[in-house]
């Protein structure tokens, strides 16, 4: 069976890892369902500026809590939900679905915006917090 990535998210495979980012030219990990939402939906969400590195997931952790009440947890995943990933049981990485079984992310140590399959041997399912929609409220 092939599967096959959403055609809305080929632009944002291959956006270089770029700390803060939130443009074409470089995003991180929120900074790519940012430019997701504002690309695709016209949603403005929250910038999150923050002053912490991408491996510091306690730090990471906390600025994920502190906005939660703009996302509706769901059920089962959908086209451009987010996904919450876990690194040592703590929330601190997300990815955006982009078809069936597949998610786009940016990662620091790939240097751009990749695409994988959700459930991977670098994504086991023991790793996936939740999935998320955006409410609003920016």
């Amino acid at each position: 069976m092939i599967i096959k990535i959403s055609p809305w998210a080929r632009k944002y495979v291959g956006i270089p890892f770029v700390k803060r980012g939130r443009s074409f030219d470089g995003v991180d990990c929120y900074g790519l369902h940012w430019l997701v939402e504002k690309t695709e939906a016209g949603n403005e969400l929250p910038l999150l500026d923050y002053a912490f590195e991408p491996r510091d997931v306690r730090g990471i952790s906390r600025l994920f809590a502190g906005e939660m009440p703009l996302w509706r947890k769901l059920d089962a995943p959908e086209d451009r939900c987010v996904v919450m990933l876990l690194t040592g049981g703590v929330p601190s990485h997300v990815g955006v679905v982009c078809g069936d079984g597949l998610i786009i992310h940016a990662d620091d140590e790939a240097g751009r915006v990749i695409c994988e399959r959700l459930v991977a041997p670098s994504w086991p399912q023991s790793r996936i917090e939740g999935f998320y929609a955006f409410e609003g409220g920016a």
